[in-house]
């Protein structure tokens, strides 16, 4: 083994292969478990599906067993050549590279002569090191090179790495709950608990992972199904269960869900990592009903301490790209320093949105922020509703998840833009116009009133504003309708979606946008709450709703009043124009 951190390890393999560990297996098994030895176990068990199904993704397991791959490591090196995401690779050679000797020329030889940059240089045209996940997987991969094989990006490298986990343990993650890239952040930050020599990096990495985990568990159900409401996810990620990467990892983990016939890019972390998860899995509970605080305001000064060029990487990591309160350093990184003009990212809307300049209109550029966000979370059980409070409601949305429902291993949202077949409407969501979200334990109310800008088509339309339902009626048991109310049973649980209308787009439930402002809602139940389905339903036979647009003289303006109640749980807001 080569460093002392996995020497004591359950997962320590060198000496006895794959029979000590089946053997170490049934024996841990057979004795009483405490929540860490409980993962241990399910950790082992999982090295021993990935032992026998070995693949890229399986490759540090395969390492940590010192199960030899070396035309694995090959694919690897292939892969991290030849893709734009080089750094979704690196973090699992770093990976390899702690766990076994075998690689080491193998690997550090190539990352050598590859001569992709382990930090952004100036005139870079495909790497992107600033989103949150990018940012530490190559900042935790440099220094980790570093530490072991001096290979030193520059002398900020440290600075830099301390003031992200800093900033995570401080304000909680901006891509938070996601779905998508939770298991890369976390399996970076892994690699700095793992492997760090320096006991403050080690540290603060062991308490973010923590963090980030524990939040995770806030919004996963008691089947393990993880559909939360998140900064920065994809469709995909909300039409299956059990098979993604971020389920294996929560088995793993948690044990709850079901078990992986493979192991996963996070699953292959998660499995051999030392690092002591008692305090994440105790945390896990089967009824919550709270909110999770995610970040800072968006003008406060926690980046103040750093570069100007770093501070504009930070403020791009909670995506303050365009925002009328940071566009200005935006563009001094883009022209002056970095030179990225001929960027990915950034070729095609940089010039238009430079020569707006100070008249960006905000409603295109806001709801990118992610920075201080509050998640709703509300739990019992096999349902879980949970959505983000008041977030940029009629501005332009950017990949985020306003608002999703769990029911059992279903997932409901709503969404605004073109209908189309959920399948088919892209990997990332991209709202033409976000709700404004109001949750208040079981039920919430989700109110679409698009900027005026959204239908004047100021510089991305005129975008299309209907609005439209994920319901995925072959995998409810039974699913009724009720004027403009729908219900879903799955077992013993229950959802209803109070829709803006009654009627469907290309075969999907929606509303077409010319109806203008358009009042959702969402409630949700099980048979721990309501007892059984019929409860539920005449629950919202008796629920009423209201909404109307009325001129008041005392703001002189145009007042949106809606309510919907439900059980007694009501909501009622006015929203301005």
């Amino acid at each position: 083994m080569k460093y002392p951190l996995l020497k004591a390890s359950p997962l320590s393999n060198k000496s006895g292969g794959c029979l000590l560990l089946l053997l170490s297996f049934f024996i841990t098994a057979a004795q009483a478990q405490t929540a860490q030895q409980a993962f241990r176990e399910r950790q082992q068990a999982h090295n021993l599906v990935a032992a026998a199904h070995p693949s890229t993704s399986a490759m540090p397991v395969l390492a940590a067993l010192d199960i030899s791959k070396p035309a694995l490591v090959d694919d690897l090196l292939d892969d991290y050549l030849s893709s734009d995401k080089a750094d979704f690779t690196l973090i699992k050679l770093i990976r390899v590279l702690n766990l076994s000797d075998e690689y080491d020329l193998q690997i550090t030889s190539a990352i050598s002569a590859s001569g992709v940059p382990l930090w952004l240089e100036s005139g870079e045209q495909n790497y992107i090191y600033w989103s949150e996940n990018h940012m530490i997987m190559w900042l935790s991969s440099a220094w980790l090179l570093d530490e072991y094989h001096n290979k030193a990006t520059d002398s900020l490298m440290r600075q830099r790495l301390v003031h992200f986990l800093e900033l995570k343990n401080s304000y909680g993650f901006y891509e938070f709950l996601s779905p998508n890239y939770f298991p890369y952040t976390m399996s970076a930050l892994l690699n700095l608990a793992d492997f760090s020599r320096d006991q403050t990096i080690k540290a603060l990495a062991t308490a973010a992972v923590k963090r980030l985990l524990t939040e995770v568990l806030r919004a996963t159900n008691d089947l393990g199904v993880f559909f939360p409401a998140a900064g920065r996810s994809n469709t995909g990620k909300y039409l299956n269960a059990y098979t993604a990467n971020h389920s294996k990892v929560i088995n793993v983990l948690t044990g709850l869900g079901q078990t992986p016939d493979s192991a996963s890019d996070g699953s292959a972390f998660i499995s051999t990592t030392d690092v002591d998860m008692t305090s994440v899995i105790n945390s896990w509970s089967a009824v919550e009903n709270m909110s999770i605080a995610n970040g800072h305001s968006i003008t406060s000064p926690v980046n103040n301490s750093l570069s100007r060029q770093d501070k504009v990487l930070f403020q791009w990591s909670f995506g303050g790209y365009f925002h009328p309160d940071t566009w200005s350093d935006t563009f001094w990184g883009i022209d002056d320093y970095y030179s990225l003009e001929q960027h990915q990212s950034f070729k095609d809307v940089a010039t238009p949105l430079r020569i707006l300049g100070k008249n960006l209109t905000p409603t295109f550029t806001r709801g990118s922020n992610l920075a201080g966000l509050n998640v709703d979370i509300y739990k019992n059980n096999s349902v879980v509703l949970s959505s983000l409070e008041n977030h940029y409601g009629g501005y332009m949305g950017f990949q985020t998840w306003p608002w999703v429902a769990t029911v059992e291993d279903i997932a409901i949202w709503s969404q605004s833009g073109e209908v189309k077949s959920f399948n088919s409407r892209g990997s990332q969501t991209n709202n033409s116009h976000l709700p404004k979200v109001i949750q208040q334990d079981n039920l919430l109310m989700a109110i679409y009133w698009p900027n005026s800008e959204i239908n004047a088509g100021d510089l991305f339309g005129p975008l299309d504003t209907d609005v439209s339902l994920h319901w995925p009626t072959e995998k409810f048991d039974e699913t009724r309708e009720n004027g403009r109310w729908i219900i879903g049973r799955k077992n013993d649980s229950y959802i209803a979606v109070f829709r803006g209308c009654s009627s469907k787009i290309n075969g999907e439930y929606g509303c077409e946008g010319n109806r203008g402002r358009q009042l959702w809602g969402a409630y949700v139940g099980n048979s721990n709450t309501h007892g059984n389905y019929q409860n539920f339903v005449n629950s919202i036979d008796n629920a009423s709703y209201y909404n109307s647009l009325d001129f008041h003289f005392s703001c002189f303006c145009n007042r949106y009043h809606v309510r919907i109640t439900v059980d007694g749980n009501k909501i009622d807001h006015y929203w301005n124009d």
